[in-house]
C-alpha cells in the first residue's frame, strides 16, 4: 500500500473549506493536513478553492506557488476567459 499524499486545503470560507477537506478525507491516497500542522509536514499538494478568479485568488495561487509546494491546484465555481488568462 503506498502512503498518502499530503495535502492542504485553502478557500475563503470556511465552508468551502470543510466541505472540500471532507471530500478528499475519504480518499486513502490522500490525508489532509491543517494549514498549522504544514510546519513540520511536507506538503505535496495545495488545493485553493474559489468562487472566480480574482485578485484575491490569483495572489493565493502565487504566495501557494512561492511556498515550494510541488503542486497547486485551482478548484472553482466560475470562470471566464479573464480569468484563464490570469
Amino acid at each position: 500500500m503506498s502512503v498518502p499524499v499530503p495535502v492542504v486545503v485553502h478557500a475563503s470560507d470556511p465552508i468551502s473549506h470543510s466541505g472540500m477537506a471532507s471530500a478528499l478525507g475519504f480518499r486513502p491516497e490522500v490525508r489532509v493536513v491543517d494549514e498549522e500542522t504544514v510546519n513540520g509536514t511536507i506538503v505535496h499538494v495545495a488545493v485553493a478553492v474559489a468562487d472566480e478568479v480574482d485578485d484575491e485568488a490569483v495572489r493565493l495561487l502565487r504566495r501557494l506557488q512561492r511556498t515550494g509546494r510541488t503542486r497547486v491546484v485551482l478548484v472553482v465555481t466560475r470562470i471566464d476567459d479573464g480569468g484563464l488568462l490570469a
